[in-house]
């Protein structure tokens, strides 16, 4: 052996193909002859035993490696078993990537990934196993059928870093499966506390992840985020000093979800909650506006999109006057581009431009949706009037034709 590959080391004519071979050919060999020594009770020596010691580690990492291998090949072939119209192969797929989770196979959270996307399936069967199955890999102890949680921090640290990996789309599946655990109240409560501390506390991805994990939940239970202290929690958190240094799109994206589920404010100079929301709306104001944006960083601006487009949308949900701040934003915007009549600008960056139509864009359409609500409550209140006055006629000629 060692003169074939000595050979194969000097030959001129060997490639890097023939000397592996002859080095894999050599390496069975060597353990083929201690193996064999092994089985004839002969005596081995210090290096012998080794070496076997080794080979067995070698025989074993294999063997994993091979296990690992085959788990992750079939995971294509049960994603495809999850869009199967027989409820019974969507279920043993749903089983598999629970044991697979249990298993530490890195192809778990992406097939449950893929699995969320049946929440919205039409059989009740169907959404619930692929409830009880989110349960088992990232809430529930390995092996309990979801009666013993894990940890809380551990259950907080599954959902940041489900949310931080996922899609848009998967973003809207994740948020179905939180929130009926939320109304279920399967998560404990610390749970949110320890949300609501990474969301103060930690920095970039992970600030924001918390902060949408705390969304999808306040989709389903708005206390969450619906309380003076909570809302002071989320302006330090989601639209803070931090967010704005670092212009922190992410988070300030996130915060303006959380806000989506907070109910109108009412005019009420005495109120904490009216105070803070007032506070809040002026940050949301400046976010609109881009005047944390750096002009000349096309990066900054495509990042700033998402969190504009969703302060827009928190503005209409909790303003209860949106109109009149649009107005402030648009404004806003105008002076930034076209100046002042005092000190007009001749000329004008491309982003800011982009960040203005975008803007006026979005507006239009809120405004019109707005419009189109108010219309219906008007609609409705006068047709309530009329039966109301129906009635009370039709009492008073009852009345008298009772007389």
């Amino acid at each position: 052996r060692d003169i074939a590959l000595e050979q194969a080391k000097n030959g001129d004519s060997a490639n890097d193909a023939d000397l592996e071979e002859i080095q894999s050919a050599a390496l069975a060999a060597a353990i083929a002859d201690a193996e064999a020594k092994k089985e004839a009770n002969e005596d081995l020596s210090d290096a012998e035993n080794e070496f076997l010691a080794k080979v067995r580690a070698l025989k074993f990492s294999s063997s994993a490696l091979s296990f690992i291998e085959l788990f992750e090949n079939a995971n294509a072939s049960f994603q495809t078993m999850l869009l199967s119209s027989n409820s019974s192969d969507v279920t043993e797929a749903l089983r598999f990537f629970v044991r697979a989770k249990h298993f530490g196979l890195p192809c778990a959270v992406s097939g449950m990934k893929h699995a969320l996307a049946l929440m919205w399936s039409n059989e009740t069967n169907i959404q619930e196993e692929v409830l009880r199955a989110f349960v088992d890999v990232f809430v529930a102890e390995p092996g309990t059928d979801g009666k013993e949680l894990l940890p809380e921090n551990q259950i907080a640290q599954n959902f940041i870093d489900l949310v931080g990996q996922a899609t848009v789309s998967e973003l809207a599946s994740i948020e179905e499966a939180i929130g009926r655990l939320v109304k279920k109240e399967i998560i404990p409560p610390d749970v949110f506390s320890i949300l609501w501390h990474c969301a103060s506390q930690a920095e970039g991805d992970l600030r924001a992840s918390a902060m949408m994990v705390i969304s999808m939940a306040a989709s389903a239970d708005p206390r969450i985020v619906d309380s003076a202290y909570r809302l002071q929690n989320l302006f330090d958190a989601g639209l803070g000093d931090y967010t704005e240094d670092h212009r922190d799109w992410k988070t300030a994206r996130s915060a303006a979800c959380a806000l989506q589920r907070v109910a109108r404010a009412k005019v009420d100079q005495s109120s904490a909650r009216y105070l803070i929301l007032d506070l809040i709306t002026e940050r949301l104001v400046a976010v609109a506006r881009g005047d944390w944006c750096m002009d000349g960083n096309e990066h900054d601006t495509n990042s700033w999109f998402c969190a504009a487009e969703q302060a827009i949308n928190a503005i209409f949900a909790i303003s209860p006057s949106p109109e009149k701040v649009s107005m402030e934003i648009l404004l806003g915007h105008q002076a930034a581009i076209f100046g002042t009549p005092d000190h007009p600008e001749t000329v004008t960056d491309s982003l800011r431009l982009s960040r203005f139509f975008f803007i006026l864009g979005h507006i239009a359409l809120k405004l019109l949706i707005y419009t189109e609500v108010l219309s219906s409550s008007v609609r409705r209140a006068n047709a309530a009037k009329t039966v109301s006055k129906q009635e009370s006629a039709s009492s008073v000629i009852n009345g008298k034709g009772g007389n």
